[in-house]
């Protein structure tokens, strides 16, 4: 076996591996996108009530 060939048994090796470990990564991570957009939108609008709630007092 080459060294090249190896290599890429052992990194097919190491993926399946990870993927056994938690199957449900990746919709983990799917998830994770979506909650963080969220996320970044509600702080868009609360800082802009926010803003606008307390314009009247500075």
């Amino acid at each position: 076996m080459s060294e090249t060939q190896y290599d890429s048994d052992v990194a097919d090796l190491v993926a399946y591996m990870q993927w056994m470990a938690e199957p449900g990564q990746r919709e983990r991570k799917r998830i994770g996108v979506f909650v963080m957009l969220f996320l970044v939108a509600f702080t868009f609008i609360t800082w802009r009530l926010k803003k606008e709630y307390w314009n009247d007092v500075n």
